[in-house]
């Protein structure tokens, strides 16, 4: 015969059983309360170092910035000058000067590599919203200027057919006593477009400091940016509109 022993514990009431799923329920808030503020913690020192390399890209930026800005105007005051001789030249049909080309060296074209690592590993998602649309605006602002800075065709196309009229392989001067009337209206067409890309780099090139500016001094509002970038407009067009006599240099006549 089997003997039936009683229970060595009380029965579980519903008393007991509510606590123990409290205790449940407050371990499992605890639990997740901890993993999210080491998150936090973890996200904030993350914003903090996207912040410091997004700084110092920006004014490394705005340091090769001045350099574009610097090349395209010295790049468009000698294109001004030949192309003002070479009008006058088929105006009075005379032969053109040969005007001495001095470049102004580019250490660097203006990049934003924090950004784009950002936004390649997500990390702009730990950026207040409303950061993010101002760093987006320098990124769009410097891919069109690379575009602009990377546009060789012209200059490329304007120096090849040239090279017909220097007066050995190797001289960096030019005679033009040769040119049929046709091959300096040719000469002046492209003359022409390398000025207008030259003038739309240095647009550009203004266009990023005036955002790069605001953006140092701590501006992260859209319109703001846009308004720093549109007051950069007055130097640009009386510079790339002055008369052309002031933006011709010596002549070696």
């Amino acid at each position: 015969m089997l003997d039936v022993h009683p229970p060595h514990a009380p029965t579980h009431t519903w008393k007991d059983f509510l606590i123990h799923i409290a205790t449940i329920v407050i371990g499992l808030l605890i639990a997740v309360g901890l993993e999210q503020t080491v998150e936090a913690i973890h996200h904030r020192h993350q914003l903090h170092e996207l912040r410091d390399a997004l700084q110092q890209d920006n004014g490394k930026a705005l340091r090769d910035d001045v350099d574009i800005e610097a090349s395209a105007r010295n790049e468009i005051t000698w294109l001004t000058a030949r192309i003002n001789d070479l009008t006058a030249a088929l105006h009075d049909n005379t032969t053109p000067h040969f005007i001495p080309h001095l470049h102004v060296e580019v250490k660097a074209i203006p990049v934003d590599p924090a950004w784009k690592a950002a936004k390649s590993n997500n990390l702009i998602d730990v950026m207040p919203p409303d950061e993010v649309p101002a760093f987006t605006e320098v990124d769009e602002l410097l891919t069109q200027l690379n575009v602009y800075m990377n546009t060789v065709q012209p200059r490329a196309r304007r120096s090849a057919f040239e090279q017909q009229f220097r007066t050995s392989p190797t001289s960096p001067t030019f005679d033009f006593s040769r040119a049929t009337h046709a091959d300096l209206v040719q000469d002046l067409i492209l003359l022409s477009e390398e000025r207008d890309n030259e003038r739309l780099l240095y647009m550009y090139a203004l266009y990023v400091r005036g955002c790069l500016t605001a953006m140092d001094r701590g501006e992260r509002d859209l319109d703001k940016l846009n308004d720093s970038e549109n007051n950069t407009e007055a130097p640009y067009w009386s510079f790339t509109h002055r008369d052309d006599a002031e933006n011709q240099p010596l002549t070696d006549k």
